[in-house]
């Protein structure tokens, strides 16, 4: 156990730490007066909400932000760092966004969310210029932005050195039961006795080498009865 428990910690510790920065957007729908309320249907329904998920984590919209903080980052590898989950409940989508540096995760996700708004802004813009006022609304604005992780959340490293330990317990009884159960040693007279089904009648001392006091340094091997 207690070598699966340094193994647990020196893999943790030669792990990268990897940073999580969180924004929260929230969207609301405004009914127009020739409106049909199909904008809030589809957002409280989640179809709105799942599409503005699936935008934020778009290859176009990754390209952006990594153009806008001048990243190395290509567009596909910083898509894999961006998760976002949308919830019907309280109409808001959680951007989570994972970087080995706790800085850069922060900006990445302010600058992905206050760059969603704005396109977002716009496109409401356009439609009431074309419509008027009285067109279904969705706006989109960032009810909480990312702030700087304090710690990482990857690798954590107490979490592995506790599942290790649970491991190497259940390794180290699963070894005792599996070595108990493949030894066919015969260690009891009364185990003789079961195993050749007769009678043992004395035990013959055998001295295991040299001179030595009565009682030490012998084993007892059994006598058995021709019955």
């Amino acid at each position: 156990m207690a070598v699966a428990i340094v193994s647990a910690y020196g893999i943790s510790k030669a792990m990268k730490p990897m940073f999580r920065a969180t924004v929260v957007l929230e969207a609301g729908a405004s009914v127009g007066g020739n409106g049909n309320a199909s904008e809030y249907i589809a957002l409280t329904q989640g179809g709105l909400l799942n599409k503005y998920a699936a935008a934020l984590g778009s290859r176009t919209l990754a390209q952006q932000v990594s153009q806008q903080l001048k990243l190395d980052i290509p567009p596909e590898k910083l898509r894999s760092q961006i998760k976002a989950v949308p919830t019907t409940q309280n109409l808001t989508i959680r951007v989570d966004v994972e970087d080995t540096n706790p800085n850069r995760a922060r900006d990445i996700a302010n600058k992905l969310a206050d760059q969603f708004v704005k396109q977002n802004q716009e496109e409401a813009t356009k439609g009431a210029a074309v419509l008027g006022g009285q067109h279904d609304t969705v706006l989109v604005d960032v009810q909480d932005h990312a702030i700087t992780p304090a710690a990482p959340f990857r690798p954590n490293t107490k979490v592995n050195m506790l599942a290790a330990a649970i491991l190497g317990l259940i390794l180290g009884v699963v070894l005792v039961f599996a070595a108990d159960w493949f030894d066919d040693t015969v260690r009891e007279p009364s185990e003789a006795e079961v195993l050749l089904d007769t009678r043992i009648l004395a035990t013959i001392p055998q001295i295991s080498g040299g001179r030595s006091k009565r009682g030490r340094g012998r084993n007892l091997a059994p006598a058995l009865s021709s019955n």
